[in-house]
Parts: C-alpha cells; sequence; structure tokens
C-alpha cells in the first residue's frame, strides 16, 4: 500500500470523527511517514510499520472513546470498507504488475494486453475461417466416395492433408501478419532503450543492497508467467499434434519402402510422404525454438517441399495412369430347397428376384444364392416358419492377400461389393404369396 491509499483510507475510517480532528490525525501520519522515507525506506515499509490499517482506525476511535461500530448502518460500512480493501488490492496488484513489465526491455502493459486481445481475435478467425476448408473437405470425400475401394480410401487420405496443410499455411500466414508489428515494435523499444537502461542502473546503484535483490527476483516474473502460458498453449494444440502427424508420416514413409521393396509402384506416395516430413518436420523446429534467439525462418524447407511435393503427384499420376481396373463378380452359387407348409418369414442379406415357375408343385421353394467363394462364407439356418441366409466376411487375411497380389500387378480391385449376396427365388405363385420377405 503506497501514502495515497493509506491516507485515503484513515480518511474514510475516522469520517465520523470531526473533520479538523481527522485532519490533524492524517497530517501527523503523513509527516511520519515522511520521515522514514527520508532515513532510506520506501513508502510501503513505511506504512507497514503502522500494522494493520483497520486496527490502527480501531485504536484511534478508542482514543477518542469512541465505538468503531458506532453507526447503525455496520453491514453496508464493512461492505464498503470490503470493497475498498478488494479495489486497493487490485490497485496495488496492477502497480506491481505495471512495475515489473517496465523492467523488461521493450515490453509494456499496453503491449501485453494487445498480444493477448489479438490471441483471442485470431483464435476466432481460426475457427471462421476453419468453416470453407471443413466445407472442402467433404466436398471431397463425398466425390471420392464414388471412386472404388481401396482408392476412395487413399484419396480421401490426401484430400484431407491436402486440406490440413492449406488451412495451417493460412492460419501461420494471418498470425504472422497479425503480430508482426508487435514484434518489430519491441525490437525498435528495446533497442531505444539502452540509453535509458544506463540511467537506471545509475540510480539503482543508489538504492540498499536488499531493494536490488528484490528488483532482480521481479525482473522478469510477469514476463516469464506470459512465456509460460503461450508455451504450453502452443505445446498442447500445435506442437503436441505436430508430433503425431511427423510420427504418421514417418510410419506411412516406412510401409511406402516395404511396399516398394516388394514390389508395389508407390514411389509417388513415397516422395509426397518426404515433401510433408520436410515441411512439418521444419515446422516443428520452428516453433519449437519459438521463445528462444535461435529462430530463424528459411526458404529453402518450403522450396524443398514444393520440388518433393510436385514430383510425387506427377509421378502418383502416372501410375494410376496405367492402372488396370477390376471389379470381382459372384459367381459362386448355392442353392437351398425347402418345403413349407405356413405363412414364412424370409431374412435375405442382399438383393433379390422372384422368379415364378408354375410348374412347382405347391409349397416347393428353392432359392439360389450367389456370392463370392474367396472372401464371403454363407450361413443358412431354418426353423419353423423362419428361414435366415446371411454371409460372414472371410477374415482381413484374404483381402489383404488379394489386394497385395493385384497391386503388384499394378491392378486396383472393388472391393466394395465382394461380400454382397444376390438371390433369385423359385417357386409358383401360391407358394410364393405363402412367403413375407424381410
Amino acid at each position: 500500500m503506497n501514502k495515497s491509499s493509506f491516507i485515503n483510507k484513515l480518511k474514510n475510517n475516522l469520517k465520523i470523527l470531526d473533520e479538523n480532528e481527522v485532519k490533524d490525525i492524517v497530517d501527523e501520519y503523513s509527516e511520519i511517514i515522511d520521515e522514514k522515507i527520508k532515513k532510506g525506506k520506501t513508502e510501503e515499509e513505511a506504512i507497514k510499520d503502522f500494522g494493520d490499517v483497520n486496527e490502527l482506525c480501531k485504536e484511534i476511535l478508542k482514543a477518542y472513546k469512541i465505538n468503531p461500530k458506532y453507526t447503525d448502518d455496520d453491514v453496508k460500512f464493512d461492505f464498503e470498507n470490503f470493497i475498498k480493501n478488494t479495489s486497493t488490492k487490485l490497485s496495488n496488484f496492477t502497480k506491481n504488475l505495471v512495475d515489473d513489465i517496465k523492467k523488461h526491455d521493450g515490453i509494456t502493459l499496453d503491449f501485453v494486453f494487445e498480444v493477448i486481445l489479438k490471441s483471442i481475435i485470431l483464435l476466432v478467425i481460426f475457427a471462421i475461417i476453419g468453416l470453407p476448408f471443413l466445407i472442402l473437405s467433404k466436398l471431397g470425400y463425398a466425390i471420392f466416395t464414388i471412386a472404388f475401394f481401396p482408392l476412395n480410401i487413399l484419396l480421401n487420405i490426401l484430400w484431407g492433408m491436402l486440406i490440413w496443410i492449406l488451412y495451417f499455411v493460412v492460419c501461420v500466414f494471418i498470425s504472422i501478419k497479425m503480430f508482426k508489428d508487435n514484434v518489430d515494435k519491441n525490437i525498435k523499444v528495446g533497442k531505444g532503450n539502452k540509453k535509458t537502461q544506463i540511467n537506471e542502473k545509475k540510480k539503482e546503484e543508489n538504492i540498499k543492497e536488499k531493494n536490488i535483490k528484490d528488483n532482480k527476483e521481479k525482473k522478469y516474473e510477469v514476463v516469464n508467467i506470459l512465456k509460460e502460458i503461450a508455451k504450453i498453449f502452443i505445446f498442447i494444440f500445435i506442437i503436441l499434434p505436430l508430433i503425431f502427424v511427423n510420427l504418421g508420416i514417418v510410419i506411412a514413409i516406412c510401409f511406402s519402402i516395404y511396399y516398394l521393396i516388394i514390389g508395389i509402384d508407390l514411389l509417388g506416395i513415397l516422395f509426397i510422404l518426404l515433401g510433408l516430413l520436410v515441411f512439418f518436420g521444419y515446422i516443428s523446429n520452428q516453433l519449437s525454438n519459438l521463445f528462444s534467439k535461435k529462430i530463424e525462418f528459411k526458404f529453402y524447407p518450403f522450396l524443398v517441399f514444393i520440388i518433393l511435393l510436385g514430383i510425387g503427384i506427377v509421378l502418383t499420376f502416372n501410375t494410376l495412369k496405367d492402372v488396370e481396373y477390376i471389379e470381382y463378380d459372384n459367381n459362386d452359387v448355392l442353392q437351398y430347397s425347402y418345403v413349407i407348409e405356413n405363412k414364412t418369414n424370409l431374412y435375405l442379406e442382399g438383393n433379390y428376384d422372384i422368379i415364378y415357375d408354375e410348374d412347382m408343385i405347391d409349397n416347393e421353394l428353392v432359392i439360389e444364392v450367389y456370392f463370392n467363394d474367396d472372401f464371403a462364407t454363407i450361413n443358412e439356418q431354418q426353423s419353423k416358419n423362419r428361414i435366415v441366409i446371411s454371409s460372414t466376411d472371410k477374415g482381413f487375411s484374404n483381402w489383404y492377400n488379394d489386394c497385395i497380389n493385384n497391386l503388384k500387378n499394378n491392378k486396383f480391385v472393388n472391393y466394395n461389393k465382394v461380400d454382397d449376396l444376390y438371390f433369385k427365388i423359385y417357386g409358383n405363385r401360391q407358394t410364393v404369396d405363402n412367403i413375407t420377405i424381410k
């Protein structure tokens, strides 16, 4: 608490006394504070010698034989004191904050609040500009779904990565634009304050050793706290996701090299992944050095990224140009014959056609199942008034081995329908009318 706050506190707490009495008391304590300051103490140290100002005021009122809780409006009085005490503490905190910030080169309270407000605005801008990128990604996914499996998955992954990179580059560009002026001003002010620093050091030499040590401990306290908060924010929301992205790219590169060795032409994909690793690796490295003096933006990593990405795209499209498209047919057939007597529910997993054959006897039902025996197994169950025909996938290994063999021969297969079933139902009209297909 400084002298001005202390005097105001005395006046407010002693306002029940006569104005002249209050003036005499205030003048007396003001002179005591001035004497202590002349002897080398600061305002805060001089005021601390009096103890708690509220207790001091109570003692003064008791000396005048006045109850400190004299007024009938005690609750209001205490509430007002609470407000005033809180305001005083906030005022002192702000003053200390400003003093600490002034001790750091080029950093002012205006600068700190400007950076905070710009950061909030920047987050809002990121959310807004993210909407068109989200729409583009959804549009790309909808378009590439038309392609056959597994090409549709590959295209969706590449499209998602491209959209993510564009969004990230736009966000970085906007951030640099928004904070460029603050960085430049900070550097200029820091350089211009060298002479001021010399004068301040000369003044500080006249202060006692205790005050000098305290000032050194508090010198960068506020700025360091702000830096640590910013570091935590950047690490959680930017650097940590980039670490996982880089890890994923490294794993994808290892798989690409493996498949190249066994004879699958993924050279274009490998170049694209290497370009992405250079780009994200450089960004991660720069962000990790964001709060050090080592940070230097260089153009050549971006150039390497563009070259590798361009080569990869050309090689990938050249490979896709010669790819042979294959779609497997469900040529394997199983036939089931039934004799139904009452209404029967027929559960079929797939499309069907009904073929009426009036030469067949009543209650005779024949079902043919068309499927691909390499990928699906047929399951048939019959109980009273209920027939169920479904399929079970033979497992990932069958699909994977077949896919690898086809890729080695530069063939893409549409696996979307390999486990689909198609049914033909034979019976006369009377028999077919007795079944319900679900």
